[in-house]
């Protein structure tokens, strides 16, 4: 008869923000959250002007892209960086600084995606 091993328990992920914890949750399970990956930001603007002006301001430190809705309905400001460990913690301060940013120019913070 096989020997069962207890499983390492996993420790219960806290961003403040539940569509944030379910997402590393669901990574958790897949990866090791530890492991280096490409991690991507998108914020929403009304209006191209603005989504260039804060792409301008963010250049040095993330790879950008402005995209325009497919609907007209607005633009997307697109940030990603290579080699990030997403951690909890991470997730919690982008949300906390990008929402902030956006908020401040008249946009919104539309959450993020990370390589697998």
């Amino acid at each position: 008869m096989p020997i069962e091993r207890p499983r390492p328990q996993q420790r219960r992920i806290d961003t403040g923000h539940a569509g944030d914890d379910a997402q590393l949750t669901q990574m958790s399970e897949q990866i090791h959250l530890v492991t280096p990956r490409r991690w991507t930001h998108f914020l929403f603007f009304p209006d191209e002007a603005t989504t260039r002006a804060v792409g301008a301001e963010l250049e040095s430190e993330w790879q950008v892209d402005v995209l325009a809705a497919p609907d007209g309905s607005g633009w997307t400001l697109q940030l990603t960086k290579d080699s990030v460990q997403v951690s909890a913690l991470a997730v919690k301060h982008a949300r906390r600084d990008f929402s902030a940013l956006a908020q401040g120019r008249g946009g919104e913070y539309d959450g993020w995606r990370a390589r697998l």
